[in-house]
């Protein structure tokens, strides 16, 4: 654990979290344009892709499936390393850091696809998918790299 907590913090020193939000980022476009998971539907197999999944994404909530709330949170860790802009408390990076890791886990277990012909189960996981869970690590790992620093927004009198 001190091995940890010291490369975190020589990563705090030379800046390196602005990294960690470009990489999220070249990872996430990326993921939109490549297959995320192939799908056996009525009709036969269907690919979806990254762009398709980021446009439908919220309705998965109507069908239990939850993993696509942690594009928004990667979208503000994202913009907290890059930017480096006082937009979130140590709380708040905290609590955006845990709904990725939440959204993450049930991303993982995802099975089944579901269309105007029913639910049809995954098949094989595609580029897209693979490259959306690195981005949506290493953008938590930047937001992560961010919590010593003071980037609490500041109050007007």
């Amino acid at each position: 654990m001190d091995g940890f907590v010291s490369a975190v913090a020589m990563v705090r020193r030379s800046g390196a979290s602005v990294l960690f939000g470009v990489v999220a980022a070249v990872l996430f476009v990326a993921s939109l344009a490549l297959p995320v998971a192939t799908a056996q539907q009525t009709q036969g197999l269907t690919t979806i892709t990254g762009l398709n999944l980021l446009l439908i994404g919220p309705l998965g909530a109507l069908n239990g499936q939850f993993g696509w709330f942690a594009t928004p949170c990667l979208a503000v860790a994202i913009y907290a390393t890059v930017t480096r802009r006082p937009c979130l408390s140590g709380r708040g990076r905290v609590i955006v850091i845990l709904a990725m890791g939440i959204a993450l886990i049930d991303a993982l277990f995802w099975t089944d696809y579901p269309n105007d012909g029913g639910p049809g189960p995954i098949v094989s996981f595609g580029t897209g998918y693979y490259l959306w869970i690195a981005a949506v690590v290493v953008g938590a790992l930047g937001l992560m790299t961010t919590l010593g620093r003071d980037q609490s927004p500041r109050r007007r009198r």
